[in-house]
């Protein structure tokens, strides 16, 4: 996996959307990039995460390689609005 902004335009897709704000939150963020997290949403019908770690630690999703999720992750953006739309 890489990190990447995209996200799934599946109608069908349901969201986990991770937000630390401008905050260092590194265990959160840690703690949400981990392959049994993964597997934990997928089996409760999850289809993608989105992880915005803000100024910390940039999400290792090599960890999560093989992961049954579309994972993304970006720092920081002017605005959230379009990914509370989705």
């Amino acid at each position: 996996k890489t990190v990447c902004a995209e996200r799934c335009c599946c109608a069908m897709s349901k969201t986990v959307f991770v937000t630390v704000g401008t905050t260092l939150f590194d265990a959160l963020v840690h703690a949400v990039d981990d392959l049994e997290f993964h597997k934990m949403l997928a089996s409760r019908g999850y289809t993608e995460l989105v992880i915005q770690y803000g100024r910390g630690a940039v999400p290792k999703l090599d960890k999560a390689a093989g992961s049954p999720l579309h994972v993304g992750a970006f720092s920081l953006k002017p605005t959230l609005k379009e990914d509370f739309k989705s």
